[in-house]
């Protein structure tokens, strides 16, 4: 083993050169490290807003049944609408009623249209969600791809490495010849 640097024994000398390769291996992996920290910071961020999204949407939920109801009797007023809109070509002392149930019919279909703009966000933002779940996904991949590789190195008893990539060395030198 002369000029490989890591003499005839195995020690803490010899190990110390190919901990420090290992570790030059993985370095380009600390980069990534803050980057997921901050992952931490999102999920607090989105846990905090999926619980306000709750409370609003609860009470919301109730208003949107009592609007299904009031869009099912504004049909008859519709269609009183319809049979003043032909009365008043033969009879226009009914135009008043006609333009007063006109403006009540306009009023709540601007206002209900004013309030499907205003949840258009959510969607949005469901829809951003999802596609950050789905780029989420092929972290998961890569975990379970990374943990089956690391589960690859047998560990035995006694001589579990304590997470230095020189324990790691030093327990695979170590190893019976298989």
């Amino acid at each position: 083993m002369a000029g490989s640097g890591f003499g005839a024994t195995v020690g803490s000398a010899a190990i110390r050169p190919m901990a420090d390769a290992v570790a030059k291996i993985f370095e380009q992996t600390k980069e990534f490290k803050p980057r997921f920290e901050q992952l931490n910071d999102a999920i607090e961020t989105i846990e905090r807003l999926g619980e306000a999204t709750a409370r609003t949407f609860a009470p919301l939920k109730a208003f949107q049944s009592h609007l299904v109801y009031l869009v099912a009797s504004l049909d008859a007023i519709r269609q009183f609408q319809n049979n003043l809109e032909q009365l008043v070509r033969t009879f226009s002392p009914a135009q008043a009623l006609y333009d007063e149930m006109a403006a009540l019919t306009d009023s709540f279909q601007l206002e209900l249209q004013n309030f499907v703009q205003s949840l258009q966000p959510a969607r949005e933002f469901r829809d951003r969600i999802l596609v950050l779940a789905r780029s989420l996904d092929q972290a998961n991949e890569m975990l379970d791809e990374l943990q089956e590789l690391q589960s690859s190195f047998p560990v035995r008893p006694g001589n579990a490495p304590q997470g230095r990539s020189e324990d790691l060395i030093a327990s695979i030198l170590d190893r019976d010849p298989v």
